[in-house]
């Protein structure tokens, strides 16, 4: 059961360059501010609480691109205790290149590869979630 009020948030993946689009937050937002994240926010009216419509609807406002459910893919859920909400992640493959990206939330983003996103300075959950998709491309046998 999805809660009444929730975060969803993600990632979008270049496969051709093993790079994840990740976005720094500014320092105006109480929840890690200054830091590297995934994409995201709260859940709203029009979502019709559907956590993948708030992430598409994240993706659309924060960076411009329009995302189609049918590409994008569950990561994992969790009850976030640090935030007190629940929390849904998603990731969805992308090939944007970052000149024709227009970020209009947040203080920059930039294409990282997946290795060296893991020890950059990114947020606890955000963490959590590259690791999870990072096996889970181990798994599937596709090369980082």
């Amino acid at each position: 059961m999805v809660p009444d009020k929730y975060f969803a948030g993600g990632f979008l993946y270049n496969p051709d360059t093993n790079q994840v689009l990740l976005h720094l937050r500014d320092g105006k937002t109480v929840n890690n501010p200054n830091t590297w994240s995934i994409f995201g926010g709260a859940n709203e009216l029009e979502d019709k609480n559907i956590p993948i419509n708030t992430f598409i609807r994240e993706i659309r406002e924060e960076i411009g691109i329009i995302l189609l459910a049918e590409n994008v893919t569950f990561l994992r859920d969790f009850f976030s205790d640090k935030f007190n909400i629940h929390r849904f992640s998603f990731y969805a493959i992308d090939r944007t290149p970052a000149n024709k990206i227009v970020l209009s939330e947040g203080a920059d983003f930039k294409w990282v590869n997946l290795e060296e996103a893991l020890i950059m300075g990114i947020g606890d959950k955000t963490k959590q979630d590259l690791v999870l998709f990072k096996n889970l491309l181990s798994q599937k046998g596709e090369s980082l």
